[in-house]
């Protein structure tokens, strides 16, 4: 069993190492000029809705706080 073990260890394929996305990657809806805006009664899936703000969405380090004593 520990042989077993062993072979199936050093058979396994490895994880690749996953990089962080950027902002170029995301897709966020856009509003434009002309689009119909729908009425929407209760919970539904819209496939392209219009978004006129989604955040703060930017990608900088946090910033160290500094004690005053």
């Amino acid at each position: 069993m520990v042989i077993s073990f062993l072979i199936s260890y050093l058979l396994a394929p490895k994880p690749q190492s996953a990089k962080a996305p950027t902002l170029e990657e995301f897709t966020v809806p856009t509003a434009e000029e002309g689009v119909r805006i729908p009425v929407v009664f209760g919970k539904v899936w819209l496939e392209a809705p219009s978004v006129l703000d989604y955040g703060n969405l930017r990608n900088e380090p946090p910033i160290k706080a500094e004690s005053g004593k």
